[in-house]
Order: structure tokens, then sequence, then C-alpha cells
């Protein structure tokens, strides 16, 4: 039996990034659904999700501030998410966002020794520089 166009099963491709879906918007649930069909990485507001995870303007402005009155040196940099590009290391499929175009410009600005983060749920290190952390804990120690 033949079956019509619109009926036949489709294949899509779709470039994996992280979404954000919210809950609130009237596509949601066939968003929400096609997303997990189609095995695409997304949160959800609200549930997975907060507007909260990612930093004001007034605290963008503050870390600004803050690196200035050091000459943009510090021994170490300890943040949850990557810069842009190594985010891009870890995972090609991971999308930029401001947090990490952001991060990426402390990385491009900023002199330190090292930079830890964690929200990759892996540890290794990236270079000599950046280490991952996510069940594991270190000591830090400056002479």
């Amino acid at each position: 039996m033949h079956q019509p166009a619109q009926e036949r099963p489709r294949s899509f491709k779709t470039e994996e990034k992280t979404t954000i879906l919210d809950p609130a918007s009237p596509d949601f649930e066939r968003e929400y659904w096609f997303k997990r069909r189609t095995r695409q990485m997304f949160r959800v507001k609200g549930v997975s999700w907060w507007p909260e995870e990612l930093p004001s303007v007034e605290e963008y402005e503050e870390a600004v501030r803050n690196l200035e009155r050091v000459n943009w040196r510090v021994n170490c940099v300890l943040t949850h998410c990557a810069p842009t590009s190594i985010q891009q290391k870890l995972d090609r499929n991971y999308t930029p966002d401001r947090l990490t175009d952001f991060l990426q410009m402390v990385k491009r600005r900023c002199q330190f020794d090292y930079w830890f983060l964690g929200h990759y749920h892996r540890n290794c290190v990236v270079d000599d520089r950046f280490i991952v952390q996510w069940e594991q804990m270190a000591e830090l120690q400056w002479e």
C-alpha cells in the first residue's frame, strides 16, 4: 500500500545543541516530544534550567571591575562553564551563549595560571591550563 507524501516518514537533519523549552509556550508539548523522539539535547525552563543560572548585566559588570582592579592577572579562575573555545574542544555540539562568550573574552584578556570548571560532567585536563573537575576535589596551594 502506498502512503501519501505527507504521511511518509521524514528524516531530520538537526544541529546538536541544547535548547531551552518553556512550558508556558503553546508549542511546548509538540516541541518536547519532537526533541525526545529525535534525541536532541534540551532543558525545560523551571525544571532543569532556570533563568537565574545566567549572570545578570550587573554581575558581568562586577566581574570586569574586579578583574580590572587586579590588572587582569589572577592565579586561578573558577567557573561553572567554560569559555566558548574550550567548550568546543570538549564537545563541538555545545552551542555558545552570552556566558561562554563572556568567558572567552576573559580567557583572551586575563593572565591566569589555571582555570577550573565542572559543568561538563567529566574529569579531564583540556590543555595545560584548563581542568574540568566533576566528581573529584583538589586542594589549591599557592606559594
